[in-house]
């Protein structure tokens, strides 16, 4: 057992606002026009220097589309300043080359992108935008040229899933190394709660998985290759618990990373974001407060509290929501749902690694 002493969350993501560009058929916060209000840049700052003096190592600013702020720039700027580690998701529709090389100047260090498709007939279907494909594919070029740390997340579903050994292809001309390729589980939340058909079945899972592990031999000399093993056996839970340094069964249970709203709600859990499950309010509470004391952590303490990722995990195994054969649910039966931000293998050190204990 993994007994974890911390001071600060391991990754504290804050979603800049709500407001987006696209209106992708998957999104999991269903981002689309912004908030009536929305965290000021003065705020983002505060919360910041909070969560630097809280000890957070890495801050991810997210949306909706964080690019469509004006000031995104300035707030990338503040929190590299800390000597912090920054992150910034964006679908890539308003970069530029210029663009890109302001964020490297500002402190950026790790740029995330999402594609969806080996083609532009089917990343372009995905995102609802002609033309997107070869935007995110350009940016991924210049990005790693300049040295950013690139970082490209595939969403599986099953209409995307034939496609997943074809992504890699993409990145063996890259001028300087790809930092990652990661392959994401599906969950059907937010704008993306009526497309369950597209949610891939566990034993389909478990096979593309041992594909996957065949993808990151194949490739361990160009770039690093990870993904969300979602849904495993004992044995297999038993292997990976081994390499990473936190319980893997629910990472809000251990505290692991925060994730602040537009309008400033803090949640343990990003699938949490369309509930009640909320830790404070980061315009009226600090954030030490609510990260060393807030009661709703109580939540995540008990394993029959499974927050809504969770809960269609094991929804999916039990073959509730599923027509497949009998073989197929008995195979699920005999799998075990970890969380789903679960990434593995292990491609960075942990920030906390030195504090974890085994008891």
């Amino acid at each position: 057992m993994l007994k974890l002493i911390k001071p600060a969350p391991n990754k504290l993501w804050i979603a800049v606002t709500n407001t987006c560009n696209l209106r992708c058929r998957h999104c999991l916060v269903k981002a689309g026009v912004s908030f009536k209000t929305e965290l000021s840049t003065k705020k983002i700052y505060q919360i910041i220097k909070e969560a630097v003096n809280l000890g957070v190592k890495r801050i991810a600013f997210t949306g909706g589309e964080p690019l469509l702020r004006s000031d995104i720039i300035s707030i990338i700027k503040y929190a590299s300043s800390f000597g912090i580690r920054t992150y910034l998701e964006t679908n890539g529709a308003l970069l530029t080359n210029n663009l890109i090389n302001k964020l490297k100047t500002a402190g950026l260090e790790v740029l995330n992108l999402s594609l969806d498709g080996p083609t532009p007939k089917i990343h372009d279907k995905f995102r609802g935008k002609k033309g997107l494909f070869e935007k995110v594919i350009k940016s991924i070029y210049q990005a790693v040229k300049i040295g950013l740390d690139v970082r490209v997340y595939y969403t599986v579903t099953t209409q995307n899933i034939y496609n997943v050994e074809e992504i890699p292809k993409l990145f063996i001309g890259l001028p300087r190394k790809l930092g990652v390729l990661t392959y994401a589980y599906f969950i059907p939340l937010g704008r993306g709660k009526t497309k369950y058909k597209w949610m891939v079945p566990p034993n389909q899972w478990v096979f593309l998985c041992k594909k996957l592990n065949k993808l990151i031999k194949l490739y361990k000399n160009n770039f690093p290759i990870r993904y969300e093993p979602v849904f495993l056996t004992k044995n297999n839970l038993k292997k990976i618990q081994k390499t990473l340094p936190y319980n893997i069964s629910c990472l809000a249970h251990e505290k692991d990373w925060l994730y602040i709203s537009p309008q400033g709600r803090v949640y343990g859990c990003i699938f949490l974001i369309n509930t009640n499950k909320i830790l404070g309010n980061i315009i009226y509470e600090n954030l030490a407060d609510i990260w060393l004391d807030s009661k709703k952590w109580s939540f995540f303490e008990s394993t029959n509290n499974k927050n809504m990722g969770c809960k269609v995990l094991t929804s999916q195994i039990k073959g509730s929501k599923s027509n497949e054969d009998t073989k197929s649910k008995k195979l699920n039966k005999n799998l075990v749902p970890i969380c789903p931000l679960t990434q593995y293998p292990k491609i960075e050190p942990w920030p906390y690694e030195n504090k974890v204990t085994k008891i």
